[in-house]
């Protein structure tokens, strides 16, 4: 990744200059929390304008509220697993899903940055990880009986690669 962010101007050259997208990021702010490995980034709170129209994204606990084009969305948690538990899957992929789900409201979407000599980085490979490993912990020891049940059940498994049960 060194190699790419460091070739990255002269890739920007080759590409040439884009059309501006008329995009004005208003306001941006980060949660950070220490991660094994670096730091783990997640958006707090995003307010943007594209073309004359205001949007806004804030994060507050486990709930996402979204703001646009005159309208305003809340999206939780347990919006989510009461529309889980209505989709007409098998009582095990309802639980197994729902953790998982669960978790990624709780603790947010987000990237891994390490510093290296002074410079952050982003570390797509440490942020896969990280999000696989929440995905296998809300698969915990009291839910894997769920999981794997979802699995023989439905052939795919619902922790998929190698957190899979």
């Amino acid at each position: 990744m060194g190699a790419l962010h460091d070739a990255g101007p002269a890739l920007l050259a080759a590409i040439g200059t884009p059309e501006p997208t008329g995009a004005k990021i208003n306001k941006f702010e980060v949660d950070t929390k220490d991660a094994t490995g670096g730091t783990k980034v997640t958006v707090k709170e995003i307010d943007l304008t594209v073309r004359g129209e205001q949007y806004r994204i804030v994060r507050q606990g486990d709930c996402y509220e979204t703001t646009g084009e005159g309208k305003t969305q809340r999206a939780c948690a347990a919006d989510a697993a009461t529309q889980i538990s209505q989709s007409g899957m098998p009582p095990a992929a309802v639980t197994a899903i729902t953790h998982v789900v669960e978790s990624v409201f709780k603790d947010g979407v987000g990237v891994i940055a390490t510093e290296v000599d002074g410079k952050w980085y982003v570390s797509p490979g440490r942020s896969f990880f990280e999000l696989a490993c929440r995905c296998s912990a809300a698969c915990s020891r009291e839910t894997s009986r769920h999981c794997s049940r979802a699995s023989s059940e439905n052939g795919p498994r619902v922790c998929a690669g190698p957190f899979a049960y």
